[in-house]
């Protein structure tokens, strides 16, 4: 195995498929700026000493808070979504694609998320966003239905037996 190593790993390498996101899928922006948000917004209240960490996911007590900050808060955490999406190492190669990514998500930030946070249209903070924050990968697509047929209740009634 240690003497075939790079040849084993290279042959491993192909049988493995590639994954349906990367950082510059088509839809990343939509659906991983209201986590980002999320979490930049629990950082701050929590950098500003919130009361208790119960309180931050009812957009009622939150509301209070950001209609005080927003002003200094927005073009803030506007920096911040920036710093999020661009990588901590340049690669001039990928420059385009990570401009076009920041661009988006600055757009996205500006017109979308940022109004939807002033009009305080939902109650809960997670409700707050066009799209829900991904929890896991498996939110990238919508999941498929399957069973196992008419006698995989038979087999799985055999096995417990």
């Amino acid at each position: 195995m240690y003497q075939s190593f790079a040849t084993t790993h290279a042959a491993l390498e192909r049988m493995v498929e590639p994954v349906p996101v990367n950082r510059f899928a088509a839809r990343a922006v939509e659906r991983t700026l209201p986590g980002i948000i999320c979490s930049l917004l629990w950082d701050e209240t929590r950098s500003a000493r919130w009361p208790s960490n119960e309180e931050i996911s009812m957009t009622r007590r939150f509301r209070t808070w950001w209609d005080a900050n927003a002003a200094d808060l927005a073009p803030h955490l506007r920096s911040r979504i920036e710093g999020a999406y661009r990588c901590p190492v340049s690669d001039p190669a990928k420059a385009p694609d990570e401009d076009r990514l920041v661009n988006d998500a600055l757009s996205r930030w500006d017109n979308v998320e940022c109004q939807r946070l002033v009009l305080w249209q939902a109650e809960w903070l997670t409700d707050l966003f066009t799209s829900p924050a991904m929890t896991s990968l498996r939110d990238v697509d919508p999941p498929v239905e399957f069973s196992g047929g008419n006698r995989a209740a038979q087999i799985v009634a055999r096995l417990h037996a």
